[in-house]
């Protein structure tokens, strides 16, 4: 009798289970959605990329661009990758050091670093802080960024 009685327990055990790992797995593909869309790197010209950046910049998040965009790169053989922050509300230390290093690692594989969308607070805010910019192109607007590489690559 007891073993009868255990049966159902254990069907609905196992049909518990089964829902816990089709859960996990439509979360875990939702997480990746998530983020490829928090990193869109767009090609928008024979070898320039565009990294439209939007909200607030953490550290996993910069670490996620600096692998995306690096790889993006690297694959498509870029020869310059913009950076507009025109979406981020604000740049501290920690962020503008790490979009340094960004920067950094993409002149080593070749690629010409950009940061368009810098707005008076942002610039206010790297100048203060005391951030050198140097050797990398800055931009006020997105749209100015991609007629000054026109222009130069004509």
């Amino acid at each position: 009798m007891r073993k009868a009685a255990q049966r159902p327990r254990c069907r609905r055990s196992r049909v518990a289970f089964a829902e816990l790992e089709a859960r996990n797995t439509e979360q875990t593909q939702l997480l990746e959605l998530v983020s490829q869309l928090e990193v869109p790197v767009i090609a928008v010209a024979d070898g320039v990329l565009v990294l439209p950046l939007v909200g607030a910049l953490d550290a996993r998040r910069t670490a996620q661009i600096e692998t995306t965009l690096l790889n993006e790169v690297a694959r498509r053989r870029a020869h310059t990758a913009i950076l507009d922050i025109t979406g981020v509300p604000v740049i501290d230390t920690a962020t503008a050091r790490r979009l340094l290093d960004v920067a950094q690692a993409l002149r080593l594989l070749g690629a010409q670093p950009v940061l368009s969308g810098i707005r008076a607070s942002v610039a206010r805010t790297l100048v203060t802080l005391g951030i050198d910019l140097r050797g990398i192109q800055t931009f006020g607007e997105l749209q100015t960024a991609l007629e000054s590489i026109k222009h130069d690559h004509d």
